[in-house]
């Protein structure tokens, strides 16, 4: 490894060889101590072709000064984020972090092995979703697993039923089902092969759950808590599951942090929530001028009758929904470090980009990574564009138009955000015409961190039908 400066002294320490410069010997306690800094990316991340590159941002836990990028011991930059071209064949990418001192430099290295290869060799990686489904009779399904960027020259082979019905690029199917039962359809690419099942029920037999005299308008039942990481995640579970935790804090209207991108909620009623072509569900964030953290609504209907929300979500239309700068069906990959909870958490998306969630001053004591999550934790949903902006000494966050949760937007009623069921759309944009809703999902729509606010993150604290408000 090249040095900017001679090296008189090192200090081998196993967890992140750390080595000390400096032009004289000092006093044991004036020494400074170097940051840990790791890239902690998987095989399928460091792999990519030479046209498309790779974006590295890394995690770093203690104070650091500056930071230097290495290619095959050649000086490749000094930003926190850089993007890297190298030829094809298998380099190793070191990332270095310095801490200044009055007469040293400490420094710590992390090296990647990252191998460049043409579309044809790239590794497929691909995230699946959700692997089941209930479809109206008649209705056309979308089913879109996310290939992560760089996409790979591989062939999509679809069967159902075991009799194969599309073979090319495409890596979604638009399924149709013409009849009632069970459907069981397969993707094989690349090797790897992903079942999916489908059921498919006559339109008549999707009847709603109707409210009766001990319905209530609050949401009853929260079936799933996954937070994606950030600033608050971990300060209040104490013990209790996920699931337990965020039904018990809505039940008091306490705030539950859905963290950073993808981060996502779902909740069910004790009984079903009726179309009635205008607003009919509220939602309460936290939003004031200047502080929107948006989250995307998703329903579903229980069209199965099972109870469960195991069939198929439908977006409501926002105001961003058909922007150039929304990224629909995107996905998203925190990277846990179990070694150095402390540490910043890197993070994926299925675009190619990366970045950081990253520790601020205000929150400091607490892992950011969901300590209940003992993998590296991938989520989905609908992408928004960052409306993050430094005005004058402070970053704010500003508002979207409507639809969102959390959002200083027009559809706003005092500290509510309201959502018609209506708004309800596939995945070609086209109204999705449901008479009715079981369960609602929000998702956090943002992934941007900044100084004085940490990581964009979507708050709730309630959701209720308002049709039953006047009970």
């Amino acid at each position: 490894m090249k040095r900017l400066t001679p090296i008189l002294l090192a200090a081998a320490l196993t967890a992140c060889n750390i080595d000390y410069e400096y032009g004289y010997e000092l006093p044991p306690d004036e020494k400074v101590t170097a940051p840990i800094v790791r890239l902690n990316e998987s095989a399928e991340q460091l792999s990519t072709t030479e046209e498309f590159g790779l974006w590295l941002c890394p995690a770093i836990e203690g104070e650091w000064d500056s930071l230097s990028w290495w290619v095959d011991e050649r000086y490749a930059g000094n930003s926190r984020k850089i993007h890297l071209s190298p030829s094809i064949g298998t380099h190793t990418i070191t990332v270095e972090a310095h801490k200044n001192g009055t007469n040293e430099v400490a420094t710590a290295h992390h090296s990647v092995t990252v191998r460049v290869v043409t579309a044809e060799e790239l590794p497929l990686n691909i995230v699946v979703p959700q692997s089941t489904y209930s479809a109206v009779v008649g209705e056309t399904l979308r089913i879109a697993p996310i290939v992560f960027a760089p996409a790979p020259k591989a062939e999509f082979v679809w069967s159902v039923n075991g009799t194969e019905v599309q073979r090319g690029e495409q890596s979604h199917l638009d399924f149709v089902a013409e009849s009632e039962g069970t459907h069981n359809l397969t993707l094989t690419a690349d090797g790897q092969v992903f079942d999916f099942t489908v059921k498919c029920i006559a339109a008549e037999r999707v009847t709603p759950r109707a409210a009766n005299s001990t319905s209530t308008a609050a949401v009853t039942k929260v079936w799933e808590y996954t937070p994606a990481a950030g600033q608050f995640i971990n300060t209040g579970v104490n013990g209790r599951t996920p699931t337990e935790y965020a039904e018990q804090s809505l039940a008091k209207g306490s705030v539950v942090s859905l963290g950073g991108f993808g981060g996502r909620l779902v909740v069910g009623f004790d009984h079903s929530v009726m179309c009635s072509g205008d607003y009919d569900l509220r939602i309460r964030g936290n939003a004031f001028n200047n502080s929107s953290e948006p989250g995307v609504v998703w329903v579903m209907q229980d069209s199965d009758g099972n109870g469960l929300p195991d069939d198929t979500w439908y977006e409501l239309r926002g105001s961003e929904h058909d922007a150039d700068s929304t990224q629909h069906n995107a996905a998203i990959v925190y990277l846990r470090d179990a070694a150095h909870p402390l540490a910043d958490i890197q993070w994926r998306t299925s675009d190619g980009n990366c970045g950081i969630v990253e520790r601020n001053i205000y929150h400091t004591a607490n892992s950011y990574y969901p300590e209940w999550e003992h993998t590296h934790l991938t989520l989905w949903g609908t992408l928004l564009p960052s409306r993050v902006v430094l005005r004058g000494s402070s970053y704010i966050a500003q508002p979207y138009g409507c639809g969102y949760v959390d959002n200083f937007g027009s559809d706003r009623d005092g500290v509510w955000n309201r959502f018609r069921i209506s708004d309800a759309v596939r995945p070609d944009g086209t109204p999705a015409n449901l008479s009715h809703i079981d369960f609602v999902m929000i998702q956090s729509a943002v992934s941007h961190c900044a100084p004085n606010i940490g990581e964009i993150s979507t708050e709730v604290s309630a959701i209720e039908d308002i049709s039953l408000l006047s009970r």
